[in-house]
């Protein structure tokens, strides 16, 4: 991945998947939601926190992401915009989760755009 060749951390961070990244600890799907992932996601940060004494939370989310429309947040083919601010809401939520359990954690939050295997991702920037 060169945004993490690009930022120096190859090999000096521990990952946790959650399907919809930033969505997956803060997901609140009625009639079914998902405390248990969030939990999940607190314990792992918890023992890295303890381990490694990590500074900064890295979430990677992507487009065309199957868990949106899973949990009904967005369209088969969302507009793009709608999309990324769709992506930033959630997104948000994830900061406050994070900070809520170490305010002194930095969050990085990253949209990708998944083409075709020959191209490279492209990673911007939510805020």
């Amino acid at each position: 991945m060169n945004l993490i060749d690009c930022a120096g951390l190859t090999g000096k961070f521990d990952y946790v998947i959650l399907a919809g990244a930033e969505l997956g600890p803060v997901v609140d799907y009625p009639p079914d939601p998902k405390p248990h992932w969030q939990k999940f996601f607190l314990d792992h940060l918890a023992l890295s926190k303890r381990l490694h004494n990590i500074k900064k939370v890295l979430v990677l989310g992507h487009r065309d992401c199957g868990a949106y429309r899973e949990f009904e947040l967005l369209p088969e083919y969302p507009d793009p915009q709608a999309e990324y601010a769709c992506h930033a809401a959630q997104a948000k939520k994830f900061e406050a989760l994070v900070k809520n359990f170490d305010c002194t954690l930095g969050v990085d939050k990253y949209l990708l755009s998944l083409t075709s295997p020959d191209e490279p991702m492209k990673f911007q920037a939510v805020s």
